[in-house]
């Protein structure tokens, strides 16, 4: 299938150079706004000297790894002036470490968003096709960076991150010994970590090694060992080792530290004053654990007599998502998040807890916030689906037959999963028999006219044949899932309708090719689909 023009722009292209200016003096360490409103201006000289100055102050301990880390997060982001920026700034400047740091951070971050979560087994290989592509080059800048000034963070951060991915898990061991030598710093470890992640090979006895070797090097508010423990738990080792993650979170006198959703798993055994303790952190202004909360109301509000918190933890999510999307327009995580309803709880007469309603985004927001998360992941089958919900509301008179080319790429980009492929078949019978009433006179006025200016065969009947022949070759594959309910289970109801659908379409003489093609023919291919027709 093509390659999306956006992608391309995203994370390769380049842009014309601006004419420097002046930032702040070299000894007053920049702030985030500050670098960004530099790199938006394209003053590539005084971004050079920021970092150079900010380096020195990290050398002489003037300012924290932290502070000089969140500068390069900058270029973690979907934004096309930034990602440009970070290609052209490499290509003037070859010899800077910062430059050749900022650029792999760009394509570590493009890498993951156009792969997608999951196992690698679920991944459309064109997703990791692209991946590997990105992060070999990532790998490129991130080892010419380590190589000009192995004490820049952002550089060793990288080796750390691209290890497991580019097969050097060896190399990322040995730039955290050399780290934690000069440099010691929590931020390191707990990059370095995700080498041991069991997903990628990784143990939990070599999470452990790690912490107990190099954490107490580290100056930390809590115990470092547990703190590094803790997150290598939840983080890396949780769906191989969740007792040991269990046994972490509760070890820690404050639930402060819980980073990620697997939080809410650990709320349903959790006592009364665990529970009380929990809702003072829901509270907290700064606290987005929207997972979290919404365990916390289904497992622990009714049960300890604690008000409903995860409405406002999600309003604060959104608002903040909404916040970040300015600098970072595609990133898929906080498009997903806005995405999402707002749910609210409640407790019925039998106090049991449920979910009481919702408050949604305007179809105007679905439909531009799915496009842009489908620009950036279009190997994910279920993005199509999405954008096509949000444009073509099939519900509707005026959407019938207009997703056909979303459900095709939806179906190529499942690999062609039975789900995806039944689900189709279910939607375009769905549209035929909307079209039969409709031109029966039946149902409510606005189906009157549904049908018109479709046609029949093409957008409707013959990729019915076409999912109907495909599924039935699917289901018979060994190893299909027959069972009962299963998306290969047809019951006789179902079954009628199609055969009536199919029998239409050879009375009409439609779809010869759909039915005499061989099976090896039916499977689709990608279609080339511009989703580029507003702006953003």
């Amino acid at each position: 299938m093509m390659r999306l023009v956006l992608i391309l722009v995203l994370w390769c292209s380049s842009t014309a150079i601006a004419s420097p200016e002046n930032l702040e003096a070299a000894d007053d360490f920049i702030s985030v706004e500050e670098m960004r409103s530099a790199i938006y201006d394209r003053r590539y000289r005084d971004v050079e000297n920021a970092f150079m100055a900010a380096q020195s102050d990290f050398l002489a301990r003037r300012i924290e790894a932290d502070d000089i880390r969140s500068l390069f997060m900058l270029f973690e982001t979907t934004h096309p002036e930034i990602l440009s920026f970070s290609k052209t700034w490499v290509d003037r400047m070859p010899d800077s470490a910062f430059a050749h740091t900022a650029r792999a951070w760009s394509l570590i971050n493009g890498g993951w968003i156009t792969r997608g979560e999951g196992v690698a087994g679920d991944i459309h290989p064109h997703a990791l096709s692209e991946f590997r592509k990105m992060h070999s080059q990532a790998w490129q800048h991130a080892r010419e960076a380590y190589r000009l000034n192995p004490r820049l963070v952002g550089a060793s951060d990288a080796i750390f991150v691209l290890g497991n991915s580019m097969g050097a898990k060896q190399a990322g061991r040995k730039a955290l010994k050399k780290v934690m030598e000069t440099d010691p710093n929590m931020g390191s470890l707990r990059r370095a970590l995700f080498l041991t992640h069991a997903g990628w090979g990784g143990r939990r006895s070599q999470a452990e090694q790690m912490c107990d070797t190099y954490a107490p090097k580290v100056q930390f508010d809590m115990d470092p060992v547990l703190y590094c423990k803790l997150y290598a738990a939840l983080n890396y080792h949780n769906l191989t080792d969740g007792d040991w993650a269990h046994q972490m979170v509760w070890n820690i006198p404050v639930p402060t530290l819980i980073e990620d959703t697997t939080f809410a798993y650990y709320m349903v055994n959790a006592t009364e004053s665990q529970a009380a303790t929990l809702a003072e952190y829901f509270k907290r202004p700064d606290v987005l654990n929207m997972g979290g909360a919404m365990a916390f109301d289904m497992y622990l509000a009714g049960r300890y007599d604690h008000d409903f918190l995860s409405e406002a933890v999600m309003r604060r999510a959104k608002a903040d998502a909404r916040e970040k999307l300015k600098h970072d327009p595609f990133d898929p995580k906080l498009l997903s998040l806005l995405l999402m309803p707002v749910t609210q709880f409640a407790i019925d007469p039998q106090g049991r807890t449920y979910e009481a309603g919702e408050d949604r985004i305007t179809l105007a927001e679905e439909t531009d916030f799915t496009r842009r998360r489908l620009i950036v992941q279009p190997y994910i089958a279920s993005h199509w689906l999405s954008y096509a919900r949000a444009r073509f509301d099939v519900m509707e008179a005026d959407g019938i037959g207009l997703n056909n080319p979303y459900w095709e790429n939806a179906i190529y980009y499942s690999q062609h999963d039975i789900q995806h492929v039944v689900r189709y078949l279910w939607d375009k019978n769905y549209e035929y028999e909307v079209i039969l009433k409709a031109q029966r006179g039946e149902g409510p006025e606005k189906w009157r006219n549904a049908g018109e200016g479709v046609d029949l065969g093409p957008q409707i009947l013959c990729p019915m044949v076409r999912t109907y022949r495909l599924a039935d070759h699917l289901c018979a594959q060994p190893g299909a899932d027959l069972s009962e309910n299963s998306y290969c289970d047809v019951n006789d109801q179902q079954r009628v309708k199609y055969d009536i659908a199919l029998a239409d379409a050879k009375s009409r003489g439609l779809c010869r090719l759909e039915f005499a093609a061989p099976a090896e023919q039916l499977f689709f291919t990608p279609v080339a689909i511009d989703l580029n027709e507003a702006e953003f």
